[in-house]
């Protein structure tokens, strides 16, 4: 896969796990608290959870691992900023000058 595809394939992966993500939140804080099951030493009783729960739970963590996915593929999808190899010769316009130098006496 090229570098367009790569790129392209990363941010439909990124927007389709903040969508799953989003979606899921959604209705599980639309949903409140519930519980199943009972008993223990709990004086309040919680209705019970609608039974799509686990879906909505399944979508927030399907689309954590969507997002991340999508942002491994468009990390990966570059080329190389630099050629390997060794560094360019160091000539007076590109070598870092000395901090304070012009104050101090050195030269620029």
């Amino acid at each position: 896969m090229d570098w367009l595809g790569r790129g392209a394939l990363g941010l439909v992966l990124i927007v389709a796990g903040v969508a799953a993500f989003g979606f899921g939140l959604y209705h599980l804080v639309k949903t409140g608290s519930c519980g199943t099951g009972g008993g223990g030493s709990y004086e309040e009783t919680f209705r019970p959870c609608p039974s799509a729960t686990g879906w909505y739970v399944g979508a927030l963590i399907a689309g954590t691992f969507t997002f991340l996915a999508g942002g491994a593929a468009f990390a990966t999808r570059g080329r190389r900023a630099t050629d390997p190899g060794l560094p360019p010769i160091a000539d007076p316009i590109h070598e870092n000058p000395q901090p304070f130098s012009r104050f101090y006496g050195g030269s620029d």
